[in-house]
């Protein structure tokens, strides 16, 4: 496979990765608008919701800031004062994982792990510079610079642990291409209890 046709099927599944994380926050979003609120309210909030909610279950830091009628409501001192949300829901960092997963083996099963690695983390930055540039709102602030690094840094990892992960079942089956060969050279290089630590880490 060409590297531009590897290019170009990274991108389309690094954005179909980013569908699909978005569609399983707006579907409940959009059935409350519909059931709950019964249309009333101006569906723009909702997607501004989830935008905000897909980001922060990338790692984006939310500042978020009640406003004064709300905040005087709640009788807490400093309830005006912005505050940053910074617990991700991290389901939805973990489909994008797993698509990235999926793009780092077809990457290196075609010889070229980095274009693909590349191109889509560029669609996933694109992605969430988008997201944040758009959501952004007095009550609720995204980081712009965490939109943009930290999706496509989530997408990395995948694809890296993709590419990894096929390079190994092409050893086992004797079919081994050396193209993909860096990153297993690295991990195999470290000593052996900082393959421990990372393998605990991420459990």
């Amino acid at each position: 496979m060409s590297r531009t046709t590897v290019a170009l099927l990274a991108a389309l599944e690094a954005a179909l990765a980013a569908l699909v994380g978005l569609g399983v926050v707006l579907v409940p979003l959009l059935l409350l608008w519909a059931v709950h609120f019964g249309l009333t309210l101006d569906a723009s909030i909702f997607l501004r919701a989830t935008a905000d909610i897909w980001l922060l279950g990338h790692g984006v830091d939310l500042t978020v800031q009640l406003d004064p009628v709300t905040a005087e409501l709640t009788g807490v001192a400093g309830a005006a004062e912005p505050f940053a949300i910074t617990v991700a829901p991290l389901g939805l960092a973990l489909i994008t994982t797993l698509f990235g997963v999926r793009l780092g083996r077809r990457a290196a099963g075609s010889g070229h792990p980095y274009i693909g690695a590349l191109s889509g983390a560029v669609v996933l930055a694109a992605v969430g510079l988008l997201l944040g540039l758009s959501s952004g709102v007095p009550a609720a602030t995204p980081s712009l610079w965490q939109s943009i690094v930290l999706p496509a840094v989530v997408l990395s990892i995948g694809a890296a642990i993709g590419a990894v992960a096929e390079t190994l079942r092409a050893e086992r089956l004797g079919r081994a291409d050396a193209t993909a060969g860096p990153l297993l050279a690295r991990w195999r290089a470290m000593p052996d209890f900082a393959g421990a630590v990372v393998v605990a880490g991420v459990r």
